[in-house]
C-alpha cells in the first residue's frame, strides 16, 4: 500500500479460518474447500482481526484467545540477505518464553523445496511427551498422504503400525482365572480387606463395610430361621436408602434371591409381583433390617437350608427388558 511501503513495521494480519472435516470426503476434496476458505479469507485480509472480534463479540475468557487456539503460519516469503556496508549480519533465535496459543504450527520454506516445521505449545495443556506424539502424528498423516493422497480423509492414519499394535496390546490387558464365588462371599473379602471403608452412606449417616456385613449378617440369621434359602425368594418391599442394601445382601447371605418390590408401585402390581414370583417371604419394614437380634458371624452352609452354590439365583428382576 502506498501509505505503508515507505514504514518500516510489522504489517501482519491474524485471520480466522474455519474448516469442517467431514471423514468421508477424499483429501483432495478437503483440500478444494479449504482453498477456497483461505481465498475468501484473502479477499477480506485488510479487516483487522481486533475488528473482527469486537463485531462476533465472543464469550471472553481470559485463558485464551478468542475465536481460535491453533495458529498456523507459512513462512515463504523469499529471504535475502542484508548487505550493509561495514556490518556483518546473521540472524539471532529468540529465547521464547511463553507461547500465545494452545498451538503454533509454524512451516518455512526452503531453497531446496524442503518444508520445515516447529511446534509451540502451551505447556500448561500439553507435556513435551504429548507434543512431540502431535509432530510424529502429523509426519505420519503426510507420509499417507504422500503414498495415496485420493484416501478419504477419515481413513488417514494419525499412528504407525507399530504403534497401533502398542495400544490395541494394552486394551487387550492380562487374563487371569478368578474362582467362583458367591455374592455373600465376594462382600465377605472384601470387608475383610477394608473393615473401616465406607460402605453406605444415606444422608449424614455412613457405615463401614464392617458394620454393614454385621447388619447383613445379622438379619440373615432371623431369615433363615423364617425359612429363607437357596431357591426361595424373599420380596424386599422397601424405600430406596441403606435399609434396602443391607437387606439385599441378608437375602444373598441366607442364600436366598432377593425380589425388589417399589413400595410406590400400585398395590395390585405389587401383590402380582409376590404372587408371580413365588417369594416366601415379605419384608417391608426398614426398621427390622436394623433389628439387634441374631448372631454378627456370617452364616454358613451349616445354618442354611441346604449349601449355596454361585448355580443358585442371586435375584429376581420386573423389567421392560431395559436391563
Amino acid at each position: 500500500l502506498p501509505e505503508t511501503q515507505n514504514l518500516v513495521g510489522f504489517f501482519v494480519n491474524t485471520l480466522v479460518l474455519r474448516s469442517e472435516v467431514r471423514p468421508e470426503q477424499s483429501f483432495p476434496e478437503f483440500v478444494t474447500a479449504v482453498r477456497q476458505t483461505v481465498r475468501d479469507a484473502f479477499a477480506h485480509q485488510d479487516v483487522p482481526f481486533e475488528r473482527v472480534v469486537d463485531e462476533v463479540q465472543p464469550v471472553r475468557d481470559t485463558s485464551r484467545t478468542p475465536l481460535f487456539q491453533v495458529m498456523v503460519v507459512l513462512q515463504n516469503t523469499p529471504s535475502a540477505e542484508l548487505d550493509l556496508p561495514g556490518l556483518e549480519v546473521t540472524d539471532v533465535e529468540t529465547e521464547l518464553r511463553h507461547a500465545a496459543f494452545d498451538l503454533t504450527l509454524e512451516f518455512a520454506e526452503t531453497d531446496t523445496g524442503a518444508l520445515h516445521g516447529l511446534l509451540t505449545y502451551n505447556t500448561g495443556l500439553f507435556d513435551p511427551a504429548t507434543a512431540e506424539r502431535m509432530a510424529e502424528q502429523l509426519g505420519t498423516l503426510l507420509t499417507a498422504l504422500a503414498e495415496d493422497p485420493d484416501r478419504p480423509v477419515g481413513t488417514l492414519p494419525l499412528t504407525t503400525d507399530a504403534e497401533l499394535k502398542a495400544l490395541l496390546d494394552q486394551g487387550h490387558g492380562t487374563a487371569r482365572p478368578v474362582p467362583a464365588a458367591t455374592l455373600p462371599r465376594l462382600f465377605e473379602q472384601q470387608a475383610a480387606r477394608t473393615p473401616d471403608a465406607i460402605a453406605l452412606a444415606e444422608g449424614a449417616r455412613q457405615w463401614t463395610y464392617a458394620q454393614a456385613d454385621r447388619a447383613a449378617n445379622r438379619l440373615a440369621h432371623r431369615l433363615i430361621a423364617r425359612g429363607a434359602g437357596p431357591e426361595t425368594v424373599v420380596a424386599l418391599a422397601l424405600p430406596r436408602g441403606a435399609a434396602m442394601v443391607v437387606a439385599q445382601l441378608a437375602v444373598t447371605k441366607a442364600g436366598g434371591a432377593f425380589l425388589p418390590v417399589d413400595p410406590d408401585y400400585p398395590e395390585q402390581r405389587r401383590r402380582f409381583m409376590i404372587r408371580d414370583a413365588g417369594a416366601a417371604l415379605v419384608l417391608d419394614d426398614p426398621e427390622e433390617v436394623w433389628a439387634a437380634g441374631g448372631p454378627d458371624t456370617a452364616p454358613t452352609d451349616a445354618d442354611r437350608t441346604t449349601p449355596l452354590t454361585p448355580q443358585h439365583p442371586a435375584y429376581v428382576i420386573y423389567t421392560s427388558g431395559s436391563t
